[in-house]
């Protein structure tokens, strides 16, 4: 998620809770299923989830035509832990290789977050269990 807010300057998944986080990333990646994690049933606190499928590929929830990047992003955002890229490898990817970062010659038409709208609805979050799913 992090490299996702890189290079969009926003978070991809947003969600007030851990369970409304997870609904968010399920509601874009799909749920687990038995195909893409199959011993997900076998931790300690597992629960099922309404299932949901992917409905947008990586290319059209990202916004993006990058092919390293939607490959880095295929890697990491895999369910099953074992068979989702490591640190060491998504670092080891050709995304990061010089010649393929963006680069623009215009810094003022990348993205900018608004840092301080997020600074204030996490204070306002924090503060108010107003929200609360529970």
């Amino acid at each position: 998620c992090i490299i996702v807010e890189m290079f969009q300057g926003e978070a991809p998944f947003r969600g007030n809770s851990d369970i409304q986080q997870l609904c968010s990333i399920f509601e874009s990646l799909g749920t687990p299923t038995d195909e893409n994690w199959p011993d997900r049933k076998s931790l300690p606190s597992f629960l099922e989830f309404k299932p949901m499928k992917r409905e947008k590929s990586t290319n059209e929830l990202f916004g993006t035509t990058d092919p390293a990047f939607v490959d880095l992003i295929e890697q990491l955002f895999c369910f099953d832990p074992n068979t989702r890229a490591t640190a060491f490898q998504a670092k080891q990817h050709h995304l990061f290789n010089q010649s393929h970062l963006p680069i623009s010659s215009n810094p003022s038409q990348l993205k900018k977050p608004d840092v301080g709208k997020n600074k204030t609805q996490a204070l306002t979050y924090a503060s108010s269990s107003e929200d609360s799913p529970w």
